[in-house]
């Protein structure tokens, strides 16, 4: 249990599922959902991380901006792709 929370404190595994979704749904009501439903799991999972350590918090609460920041950067990216293609 322990190697899977530490796989989900890294903001980058967040990132990525984000980015994923906005490549490939772009910003549709599905996209939307999934955002949210990754933003309140990200929330669930501070809840069961517990208090944060100074050494680590930085990279703890990056996720949650990372998920809409990546996301953003995906669609961005999927419209670029689109008009080039």
């Amino acid at each position: 249990m322990n190697k899977i929370l530490h796989f989900f404190r890294l903001p980058y595994i967040w990132g990525t599922f984000a980015i994923l979704i906005g490549l490939i749904l772009g910003v549709s009501s599905l996209a939307v959902w999934l955002i949210a439903g990754a933003l309140i799991t990200f929330l669930i999972f501070m809840r069961v991380q517990g208090e944060a350590r100074e050494e680590t918090e930085g990279a703890l609460f990056m996720g949650g901006p990372a998920i809409m920041i990546f996301w953003i950067v995906g669609f961005v990216l999927s419209s670029i792709i689109k008009d080039l293609i």
